[in-house]
């Protein structure tokens, strides 16, 4: 569950104070999307959204960390892409490792038989939904992504992408392969009679590992690499204008008690 990746793509797509509001009711946005893949009780929602809460105020370090990730981009200097690549991807493992290690799993572990048996249809409702989506649907994908930052694709990364239709595909396809093996390390787990504390430990062991079979990097920078020299000064001044709108955003997170 990409629980990050949805909020962050959502606060991005706002208005400048849209983009505040939504800062500021991060925990909200975060329970809202783990509601519509898990379908908790009201007395797990209201433990759920104190962690949530919780872990969102604990992140303010990461919050600062992330701003001079930001500042540390120079469009100018295309030999810094790739550390500057892996630092924010980095970044964003260790992220995605706190919320599934502090949020996630062990709510997960406290789900019911009937609350199992949704979460897997919903599982395969993705796997259906991602193994359903065109080459210019993830074509579009990639670009709606890229524009967030650069306000446009412009034709020469187009055919950057286009050239790239290939990878995009198996990636897809590889994506619901890892869903498959995750949703079947799932049902073992569940069937085995364990402890909470034992059944949160497996469940983040195999959340952790599906993470860890998703390493894309290389790849993804090496697209990164060929657009890099093609763009325009209307999208590095873009870029600028968006990192900073990013920054104010990060700085409002964190002066927000959750």
């Amino acid at each position: 569950m990409k629980i990050s990746s949805l909020l962050v793509a959502s606060v991005l797509s706002y208005g400048c104070v849209a983009k505040k509001i939504a800062v500021t009711n991060a925990d909200s946005l975060i329970n809202h999307q783990i509601q519509k893949k898990v379908n908790l009780s009201s007395k797990q929602s209201e433990l759920m959204k104190k962690d949530v809460s919780a872990f969102l105020n604990g992140a303010k370090p990461q919050a600062t960390e992330l701003i001079g990730l930001i500042k540390g981009i120079d469009l100018e200097d295309p030999q810094r892409v790739a550390g500057v690549y892996a630092d924010l991807e980095g970044f964003y493992k260790r992220l995605v490792d706190a919320f599934i290690a502090n949020v996630i799993s062990k709510h997960l572990a406290e789900l019911d038989s009937n609350q199992q048996k949704a979460l897997y249809e919903t599982m395969a409702k993705d796997n259906k939904k991602y193994l359903a989506k065109t080459s210019e649907q993830r074509k579009e994908g990639f670009e709606k992504q890229f524009n967030y930052f650069f306000g446009k694709t412009e034709k020469k990364q187009e055919e950057v992408i286009d050239s790239y239709q290939p990878y995009l595909a198996e990636r897809s396809k590889l994506r619901v392969e890892r869903r498959v093996r995750l949703e079947a390390e799932f049902r073992r787990i569940y069937s085995e009679k364990d402890t909470l504390d034992g059944r949160a430990a497996k469940l983040l062991g195999a959340m952790r590992q599906f993470q860890a079979s998703g390493h894309e990097g290389t790849r993804i920078l090496e697209i990164i690499q060929k657009i890099f020299p093609t763009l325009s000064s209307e999208q590095k001044a873009s870029f600028k204008k968006n990192a900073k709108e990013l920054v104010e955003l990060l700085e409002h997170f964190i002066k927000t008690k959750y």
